[in-house]
């Protein structure tokens, strides 16, 4: 299995036992993935490093993940979601993804404390899983869980700037089963 495929995996396993509607903020958002500490948003936005410093960071918490579930009893089965890239240097910092993300997600839970997209236009670290430079620019991969997919779908719909932006192209090069990730 390559790299990606266990970084992908190791994800859906991650983040499916973490799910919590209520803190969706923070429940994608583990300490101990991350390698640093955040005390305020600021503290994990990655729109401004360099390439290598995003891959660094990418690299250790999928690194750290795949450690954490690697005697995980539970098996990967197929499992719906999609793949999401986040273009950091096409973000206005401006929370208007993430108002409109949160503005979903309050419809249907309210009282869901933090956001799901965070102010700076960054999916929850728990759920990168790859990243590379596309055509010079910093390309950033994250799983959406399958019951998040029609919100941050609605959410990005907002995002003049295309910041984020559904990979299809990525997901075709997982070599997946057709039902392993599915709109």
């Amino acid at each position: 299995m390559s790299i990606l495929n266990s970084s992908l995996d190791s994800a859906i396993v991650w983040c499916n036992q973490r799910l919590d509607w209520k803190a969706l903020g923070i429940c994608f958002r583990s300490a101990e993935l991350f390698g640093k500490s955040v005390k305020k948003p600021e503290d994990s936005n990655i729109t401004y490093l360099e390439f290598s410093e995003v891959e660094a960071l990418v690299n250790h918490i999928i690194a750290k993940r795949i450690e954490l579930v690697k005697n995980n009893p539970i098996s990967i089965s197929p499992c719906s979601g999609k793949i999401l890239c986040f273009y950091p240097e096409y973000s206005l910092n401006d929370a208007m993804v993430a108002d409109e993300c949160q503005m979903q997600i309050d419809s249907i839970y309210s009282g869901s404390y933090g956001k799901y997209i965070d102010d700076f236009d960054n999916p929850p670290w728990d759920t990168w899983i790859h990243c590379e430079l596309n055509k010079g620019t910093i390309a950033l991969y994250s799983w959406v869980h399958p019951e998040l997919v029609g919100l941050v779908s609605n959410a990005i719909a907002t995002d003049a700037y295309g910041c984020l932006v559904w990979a299809e192209e990525f997901e075709s090069r997982l070599n997946l089963n057709s039902t392993v990730l599915e709109s």
